[in-house]
């Protein structure tokens, strides 16, 4: 399967951020809830500070 195959089943929702200091614990109700995998760390919802993975 090509990325632009997987990206196209996920939907249209989005990326999902979080601004650096969100709780953990927020970030996992968040992960829950989307039924995702990862959200990007950012301060302005543009540029890309960080990720945070269910793995981690």
């Amino acid at each position: 399967m090509l990325v632009h195959q997987i990206l196209k089943s996920k939907g249209s929702e989005g990326v999902f951020t979080v601004k650096p200091g969100t709780l953990v614990s927020e970030a996992v109700k968040l992960l829950a809830e989307k039924r995702i995998g990862t959200v990007i760390v950012s301060q302005d919802g543009e540029t890309p500070n960080g990720i945070l993975s269910e793995r981690d």
